[in-house]
């Protein structure tokens, strides 16, 4: 306790603006410190060395981050020549053998160039997060038609480049299908 008393008079006497004005400090009834700025009997005189003080309008001796001009040309980003799901392939059917459980495999040429990610959107909504990967696995999707396209991502995050959008059909077990090899109910 006495501790954090002494710490927070000690800061509070730090922060005041007054440069070289006296402090003192004695013990009360209770053993515990008291500060104060006039002399009380059995008090003691500290010296408070003044506050630093920053003037925040001088410039710093340190060197600063050079700030992006947009006026300065960017490196020119030049488009990958192929950006495509090659599976599965537009209008195909996922049996319903496969619960929703998709693989999509991608075709990118030239390799993915340091920084540049790749993301998955399924029905226009962001599936997968960007990655530096050329397949993505869509687990238990919904039964019905479905639109999937991979976008680019340059290293600010960017979409620079989107492949042709494939259209799949996505079959699913259901309690009117109880001979489904994946619904529960088929068991003998």
């Amino acid at each position: 306790m006495k501790r954090r008393t002494l710490a927070g008079c000690l800061l509070l006497f730090a922060a005041i603006p007054a440069v070289n004005a006296a402090v003192y400090r004695s013990v009360d009834a209770n053993g515990n410190p008291v500060f104060t700025d006039q002399p009380q009997p059995e008090s003691s005189r500290i010296n408070v060395a003044p506050p630093d003080v920053v003037d925040v309008d001088a410039k710093s001796s340190q060197p600063q981050k050079k700030a992006l001009d947009p006026a300065e040309p960017q490196q020119a980003f030049i488009p990958y020549t192929q950006l495509a799901i090659v599976s599965p392939r537009n209008e195909a059917t996922i049996p319903t053998g496969a619960a929703g459980d998709v693989q999509v495999e991608l075709a990118i040429t030239p390799q993915l160039a340091p920084g540049d990610k790749v993301r998955l959107r399924v029905d226009g909504q962001v599936s997968q997060s960007a990655l530096r990967t050329s397949a993505f696995f869509i687990s238990g999707m919904n039964r019905g038609e479905h639109t999937l396209r991979v976008e680019l991502l340059d290293s600010t995050g960017h979409v620079r480049q989107q492949s042709d959008p494939v259209t799949i059909y996505v079959q699913r077990a259901s309690q009117n299908m109880p001979a489904n090899p994946r619904s529960s109910s088929s068991a003998p």
